[in-house]
């Protein structure tokens, strides 16, 4: 029988073994097997909480394992059983007999294990964290790798870091932009509060925080409202580009900024929305004619031959919203810490260097060239800046932001909007 615990199981196993993306891997489940919503909700908490965990769980799992390393499955089913006994408002009897159950599929004696650990666990009560380091100490209690947390530390203290890890752990809230390309403000909210969703202004205009099943209005069906984080709406108004002007949107997928472009040009004007993935120029070109946006068009590209495809200085605009780390979305996606290394990091940091010197060319002199990235890592964002600026004498900063997680409840963001002299 196919239950929440149950398709939570399948689907860690995708995320922790495979590496699949969380929401990836629990849409999957659920479409497959499909429960009630209180179910499916549950299930979703039991993925989510499980991993975002994970290092706490093992560490109070740790003194009641055997030496050596456990089945995979058996693991997992320890953190469900768990993360529900620590962390959630269930029965230690039903998360415990369930995880037997399960484990004595495959074989009693992993049964009676299973139902040992845990019910010393349940006796014995949650392991101390004191007389850890303080690095060690995050990270385990917020369950990050220890040399993610020692990046962290080192650039924003143990305060600060702590600050951006407790953070995650809080819901976010679903935000949503006004879309003027198929009516007016006052419009889409009213069509909303018409289907009983309640907004919530922010410190953006036309941007909300929204309470429901917002997909399922016909405010979005028919383009009025889009979802869209909080801070990744400050991209498209920090470049900020005029009517009539010509844009290039680098690793455009899937959408949003380019759509919020083209809100601000009022629909006038060129946009080249750029990936290199086929599929996800596609979704672009979905999302593009829901909103009524006219004036972008996709392209299949490799952003690092962007100066390939393209005449010199023939943009008024660019924005590189270019892959990164990912570790501002991490309460979203906590995957991300566990899937991360630093040579995947020095990785990175040449990819988004190479992107941005081979954008720079198409730039206009006097144009305007917006970096971001969902990330809050320094070498990603700040050395990245400066080692472009060093490399790049033309250039110059306008203005630079970075959104950290805390700050509006948002994902973590930097941004960085520079303009070419000549």
């Amino acid at each position: 029988m196919m239950n929440a615990r149950v398709l939570a199981l399948l689907a860690l196993d995708k995320i922790l073994l495979k590496q699949a993306y969380s929401n990836i891997a629990l849409n999957d489940v659920l479409n497959k097997y499909p429960l009630s919503e209180e179910d499916a909700s549950f299930c979703t908490k039991l993925v989510y909480g499980t991993v975002q965990n994970l290092i706490y769980l093992d560490y109070q799992l740790k003194p009641y394992l055997r030496k050596g390393k456990q089945e995979p499955l058996i693991m997992n089913l320890l953190r469900i059983a768990l993360y529900q006994m620590l962390f959630l408002n269930v029965p230690d009897y039903a998360a415990i007999n369930e995880a037997v159950r399960r484990a004595k599929k495959k074989s009693p004696a992993l049964g009676g294990f299973v139902n040992a650990v845990l019910r010393e666990i349940q006796r014995n009560g949650k392991r101390s964290l004191a007389g850890l380091s303080p690095v060690e100490r995050l990270s385990v209690e917020y369950s990050y790798p220890e040399w993610l947390v020692k990046r962290y530390v080192g650039e924003y203290g143990i305060e600060g870091a702590e600050a951006i890890f407790a953070s995650e752990r809080n819901d976010r809230p679903l935000y949503i932009r006004i879309n003027r390309l198929r009516g007016t403000e006052t419009e889409a909210l009213s069509a909303l509060e018409r289907e009983g969703i309640s907004v919530t202004e922010t410190v953006l205009p036309l941007a909300y925080e929204v309470a429901g099943a917002v997909q399922k209005t016909e405010a979005f069906r028919d383009g009025r409202i889009t979802i869209q984080d909080l801070s990744a709406q400050y991209a498209a108004r920090m470049l900020s580009p005029k009517k009539g002007e010509k844009v290039i949107d680098l690793c455009a997928a899937p959408g949003g900024k380019a759509a919020q472009l083209a809100d601000l040009m009022e629909n006038e004007g060129k946009i080249i929305a750029c990936d290199i993935h086929p599929h996800r120029l596609e979704l672009m070109e979905k999302s593009f004619r829901r909103l009524g946006v006219k004036n972008a068009t996709t392209l299949l590209l490799d952003a690092r031959e962007s100066n390939r495809n393209f005449p010199k200085a023939s943009f008024d605009s660019v924005l590189a919203d270019v892959p990164c780390s990912g570790l501002g979305v991490v309460a979203r996606r906590p995957e991300i810490k566990y899937n991360l290394s630093e040579v995947k990091l020095r990785e990175l940091v040449s990819l988004q260097g190479e992107i941005m010197d081979s954008a720079w060319a198409l730039l206009k002199p006097g144009g305007f060239f917006l970096y971001s990235t969902c990330t809050l890592d320094w070498d990603e964002n700040e050395a990245q800046i400066k080692a472009f600026l060093e490399r790049h004498g033309d250039a110059e900063i306008v203005e630079e932001k970075k959104i950290l997680p805390q700050q509006y409840n948002s994902d973590g963001f930097y941004l960085c909007k520079l303009r070419r002299l000549i």
